[in-house]
């Protein structure tokens, strides 16, 4: 069984990364295959000058070893040093226009601002050659991602229905074992929205940020929305006062101060192991990374190629 999971460098994780990909990603390293892709490649969309998408590479790998994440158990490769990008145009004929425009990821860029370029359209079939080029069987995935993976699914698919067998059909993960933690302002927790605690967020930050938390009208005497931002928030990072909390009684102002809290604990420990991790290591790992990583790929590749006519 194998389980793969990428985000793109934006030398920084939030703790929405943390909760959503990498830490389950730690829990399951052991249990069967766990890739675990940085994705430089759709990194370009964002127009990142050369040198800090090197340094973010550096640094989001730094984080992944903070995090747990162990090269030894776990699959840790960059995209570009392998060859997504030349299988995403090879699937390009197999995914509709139509589908494209009604991307998730491809609407809120523009809705945000974003270029309309090329990259961004068609952002899904690399995604989508990210997952089946490794012959993956599950993908873990937050609601707002679903979406990529029944791409890649339609894709795979459609290649099988021309062409055989071809294209192992992936599955998505989902984690209900953990609540969508949104960001301070509600919406979805993004670097982009500036919205987002960082994993190197120092403890008066934190205290900060989470002051910044969105509330509503209610007294402290009243119960709380579970849903609420703050809601989730308590329940993962101050667990043993939850539901006291949501009974009522209990202020905004004190439940934001055992939030940031429970947040800083949990940092400190991160924190003080990812200072311990070098640039040459992370060299190592992603070096090491690639060579597991690209006989999966190439095996997958060529079998495409034969299949579609591009090989004897």
């Amino acid at each position: 069984m194998r389980t793969l999971t990428g985000l793109r460098p934006t030398g920084q994780l939030h703790l929405g990364n943390w909760l959503g990909a990498v830490r389950p990603m730690v829990a399951m390293a052991g249990e069967g295959e766990t890739f675990l892709m940085v994705a430089d490649v759709h990194a370009l969309n964002e127009g990142m000058a050369p040198d800090v998408l090197r340094q973010n590479v550096i640094e989001t790998v730094r984080l992944y070893l903070a995090c747990g994440i162990d090269p030894q158990k776990t699959v840790l490769y960059r995209q570009s040093d392998l060859p997504n990008a030349e299988f995403a145009t090879y699937l390009m004929p197999f995914m509709g226009v139509g589908q494209l425009e009604r991307s998730h990821a491809f609407k809120d860029m523009l809705a945000n601002g974003k270029e309309a370029n090329a990259g961004l359209f068609t952002y899904p079939v690399l995604m989508a050659a990210d997952i089946l080029l490794y012959d993956t069987d599950e993908v873990p995935v937050g609601p707002d991602q679903a979406q990529h993976v029944e791409y890649a699914r339609d894709i795979a698919e459609r290649v099988n229905h021309r062409l055989g067998n071809v294209l192992k059909v992936p599955n998505s993960i989902l984690q209900p074992d953990v609540p969508q933690l949104p960001g301070l302002d509600g919406r979805k927790m993004s670097k982009s929205y500036g919205n987002g605690i960082m994993l190197t967020d120092d403890e008066a930050t934190v205290k900060s940020k989470v002051a910044k938390l969105v509330t509503d009208s209610r007294s402290p005497e009243e119960a709380k929305d579970p849903q609420a931002t703050v809601s989730l928030y308590m329940r993962l990072f101050a667990p043993e006062q939850y539901e006291g909390y949501l009974a009522g009684g209990m202020g905004y102002g004190a439940a934001k101060q055992l939030v940031a809290q429970g947040i800083s604990a949990e940092l400190t420990e991160l924190q003080q192991r990812y200072a311990q991790v070098t640039e040459a290591q992370v060299h190592q790992v992603l070096q090491e990374g690639a060579a597991r990583a690209w006989p999966v790929a190439e095996a997958v590749l060529n079998r495409f190629k034969r299949a579609v006519g591009l090989l004897t």
